[in-house]
């Protein structure tokens, strides 16, 4: 196998693992609060937790990353990731689930921007695009594969023996992680400045802005999908593996229209592809309430995951193209925290609305949210070169 091609593998692979064991963990946490007596707006602040200190750090860990390269970041991540997920198991209690998301939240943000800092930095200008894409399917996979084992384990075992099952599953991520090669920047911008309102200077530049609003907008509907299709399905009366079943096929879509990225934004241009992204899943949001039935359910699902599946790499990838090399890591870092903002907050705003009026109210709030935003989120197609070359900051 020849080295590029094994680069590629990795990139795809280290992701994957970590990313089935906590997003197969995410749609649990609904479902055992829920059978804890919890109300709308508590679950909708127990899943906002897993964004808390994301949203706090990430810029910082960025920066970090920057200096001490990604691969320590990665495998720590990963040993954190797995007592996470361990909590539950032994403290299967609102306590313990509150702890498991702090954890599991902090950790998944350092790990998956470790493993975009690998794509962003260990790799040529072409090659960045496609190098992101396969973070992002193997994000995509991950995210398929956890839901559905997760929902399969809930109804053999049970909760407890789920979290438990979905920890070890992160443990083969540690071991391929270890093989991966290391890269620091070799600066001393971060001896100069390395505090906060210098990240914010990235926020000079428009695109920039864009990308992060694009960021924001799709983890936000992600999270709340996640978070709330579980409580669409009890009520409905669907089985755990069903609802599994729902989760991961949103997410098997993302896998499906990835791997088209670069195709799409060559045909139609990168602004083009966003808008209907955002603005479709947007409008899916609106049908949730009216879709009943598991077969409506799976269809949306799948629809919704396919413009939230494009969403996300989009941002990821225009971002690392706009970046100045040396800044990756904290721009990247800058994305991330805008976007746990969004995460932390949407969910309680979510649950708060659904408390207060209904859940299917709640659904059309977010709908209408989304499609507001992404009328604002219109990109210059010509963006992924020109800043960086223009500007010479590398």
């Amino acid at each position: 196998m020849s080295l590029r091609k094994r680069s590629i593998n990795l990139k795809l692979i280290v992701p994957l693992f970590f990313v089935t064991g906590v997003m197969g963990a995410r749609p649990l946490i609904p479902l055992i609060a829920d059978e804890l007596n919890a109300d709308h707006f508590d679950i909708g602040l127990l899943v906002s937790v897993f964004s808390l200190f994301p949203f706090l750090i990430a810029i910082k860990v960025g920066q970090v990353m920057d200096k001490i390269g990604y691969k320590n970041p990665i495998i720590l991540s990963g040993v954190i990731g797995i007592g996470s997920l361990l909590v539950p198991f032994f403290f299967p209690n609102m306590v313990g689930l509150y702890i498991s998301q702090i954890l599991a939240g902090s950790v998944y943000t350092v790990f998956i921007m470790g493993a975009q800092t690998y794509g962003g930095t260990d790799s040529s200008e072409q090659e960045k695009d496609h190098n992101i894409v396969m973070i992002s399917v193997g994000v995509s996979i991950g995210s398929f594969i956890g839901p559905l084992l997760s929902g399969v384990f809930a109804e053999v075992w049970g909760y407890r023996i789920s979290f438990a099952l979905m920890g070890l599953a992160i443990l083969p991520s540690l071991f391929i992680a270890s093989n991966i090669k290391d890269k620091k920047q070799e600066i001393n911008y971060y001896k100069r400045t390395a505090k906060f309102i210098n990240s914010l200077t990235l926020l000079k530049e428009v695109d920039i802005r864009k990308v992060i609003l694009i960021s924001m907008i799709v983890l936000a509907g992600r999270d709340i999908f996640t978070a709330y299709i579980p409580l669409i399905g009890i009520s409905n009366g669907l089985s755990n593996s069903m609802i599994g079943f729902i989760v991961s096929i949103n997410a098997f879509a993302g896998i499906i229209v990835r791997w088209s990225m670069p195709y799409l934004i060559l045909k139609f241009g990168r602004n083009n592809i966003t808008l209907c992204a955002i603005l479709g899943s947007g409008a899916l949001f609106l049908l949730i309430p009216i879709a009943s039935s598991s077969i409506s359910l799976i269809l949306v699902s799948f629809i919704l995951g396919m413009g939230l599946g494009l969403g996300q790499p989009l941002s990821i990838s225009t971002m690392v193209h706009i970046l100045p090399q040396k800044r990756i890591g904290e721009g990247l870092g800058l994305r991330l925290s805008a976007s746990r903002f969004a995460q932390l907050s949407s969910p309680v705003l979510f649950g708060f609305v659904a408390q207060i009026f209904s859940m299917s109210f709640a659904f059309f709030f977010a709908g209408t949210l989304i499609l507001f935003s992404g009328a604002k989120t219109k990109i210059n197609d010509n963006c992924p070169t020109t800043l960086v070359l223009k500007k010479g900051n590398n």
